[in-house]
């Protein structure tokens, strides 16, 4: 395997090391803001109507929901788009490597004269 191959597979590793941590962050977020709402909830009589007090609970859990899950969304995005940017860096390298290979090669292959 290429020196930059192995480049490649670590930032691979490190991208879903990221992404794995976010992910697990963002459900520990959703769940620490869940419990205020679920406090709020335990306490309504199932018996009762909705009342604008429960809609309005519910309105906010929800508007927290995307809000979070807003933010890690974006979070997830920069590391998938540094990722990309890492592998394009990376496919450079390996292009112009390539041409300065050729390139020597070329210039090792001896030129013949034509005979007269």
């Amino acid at each position: 395997m290429s020196r930059l191959a192995q480049i490649e597979s670590i930032k691979d590793l490190i991208q879903d090391g990221i992404d794995r941590t976010v992910q697990g962050v963002e459900s520990i977020h959703q769940n620490i803001l869940d419990f205020p709402f679920a406090v709020i909830e335990s306490k309504e009589d199932p018996e009762a109507e909705p009342n604008a007090f429960n809609q309005r609970v519910k309105q906010a859990r929800q508007a927290k929901t995307r809000a979070v899950s807003s933010i890690y969304g974006l979070i997830r995005q920069i590391n998938s788009d540094v990722g990309e940017l890492v592998s394009d860096l990376i496919g450079s390298v390996e292009d112009h490597t390539a041409s300065e290979d050729a390139a020597a090669d070329a210039s090792e292959t001896p030129v013949t004269e034509p005979q007269a």
